[in-house]
């Protein structure tokens, strides 16, 4: 029993009806609308941070995914949606550093933010090319460092920080993820 939050591509309430506590579903199907699925997720997102009452909060933005359609990848709305959300993980990780002490309400939150694809230059995806099926992924937990990290981060090419406290994980297999989140979720 998590309580589920969602926010965004309307798709997850087509996909799963009866999962969620609380949704904010946008029509997701409009390629050229670059904005009204962001604007949502934008609008509901911050807020949510400061509410309780869910374990788990999806915020599917769309607006990169259509730029890349209509546009291509190497375009200027497509620069504009990628620091749209530049600013919006920044503000989100403020948030979270703000509450996040001792009986903080984000004392325990885990936040990922990950593409569900990639795209060709000109903004295809669905096939199996290197440009289709690697995407980025970015995790933050608030709670220290361990001490001892596991020997499978021996040979990490992209480095280890741990003064400042970042670790860096070069790749994550797909087929991996779902284990992988369902083991640091508990």
């Amino acid at each position: 029993g998590k309580r589920v939050w969602m926010m965004g591509d309307d798709t997850w309430l087509q996909l799963f009806p009866h999962h969620f506590n609380n949704s904010f579903p946008y029509p997701s199907f409009n390629v050229k609308d670059l904005d009204t699925v962001d604007n949502g997720c934008v609008e509901h997102l911050l807020p949510s941070l400061y509410e309780g009452n869910w374990d788990v909060l999806i915020a599917h933005f769309l607006g990169v995914d259509h730029a890349g359609h209509i546009f291509g990848v190497d375009t200027k709305p497509m620069i504009q949606k990628l620091e749209q959300y530049n600013d919006i993980v920044e503000e989100v990780v403020k948030v979270l550093k703000s509450q996040s002490g001792p009986g903080g309400l984000h004392e325990n939150t885990f936040l990922v933010v990950m593409g569900d694809h990639a795209q060709t230059l000109n903004g295809d995806h669905g096939g199996g090319s290197p440009e289709e099926v690697e995407t980025s992924i970015f995790a933050m937990s608030l709670k220290p460092v361990p001490t001892v990290l596991p020997h499978e981060l021996d040979s990490v090419s992209c480095g280890l920080n741990m003064e400042a406290k970042q670790i860096c994980i070069g790749t994550v297999e797909q087929l991996d993820f779902a284990a992988t989140m369902s083991a640091m979720l508990g």
